[in-house]
């Protein structure tokens, strides 16, 4: 029976809430008690891990020589903010959403960088394919959800 990394299993953790805002969206629940109201904590939520996932990306950019890795490094800073930028500028919508998803989709697309030159393991990769796949669907059902504005 083959293992499933640690570092797989938190990572499908970190896709609960982004489940639970859009079961909790569907059904018309806007508000937690204790936890608030569900898109100020999801938009938080999302912001805080794509500002994470760039710090593992600059921190994998480390060890890359070369013009290419200043690049990474310059691209993961400005992952990092973009979320922060975005959720000062834009509404809760589709747009916002958006921006999330494509930061997603940004940040694996810098983990296929680092497994091509051999940064980062093919099992690592993996599995931050399967949990930005079911991120950004969330992401995308969301911005159905919520539309041009909330």
């Amino acid at each position: 029976m083959t293992r499933i990394p640690f570092y797989s299993l938190l990572a499908l953790a970190g896709t609960l809430p982004f489940i639970c805002w859009v079961v909790f969206r569907l059904h018309h629940i806007e508000y937690i008690p204790y936890i608030g109201h569900m898109s100020i904590a999801g938009t938080i939520y999302t912001s805080l891990i794509i500002a994470f996932m760039a710090g593992t990306l600059w921190g994998n950019s480390l060890h890359v020589a070369g013009r290419s890795g200043k690049m990474m490094l310059l691209f993961s800073n400005i992952l990092a903010l973009t979320p922060w930028i975005a959720t000062l500028i834009l509404p809760l919508g589709v747009y916002l959403l958006a921006t999330f998803a494509i930061c997603f989709l940004l940040l694996l697309g810098g983990d296929w960088a680092l497994v091509r030159k051999g940064q980062i393991s093919v099992n690592y990769f993996m599995t931050r394919l399967v949990i930005t796949t079911i991120v950004v669907i969330t992401l995308v059902i969301l911005g159905v959800s919520y539309g041009t504005a909330a």
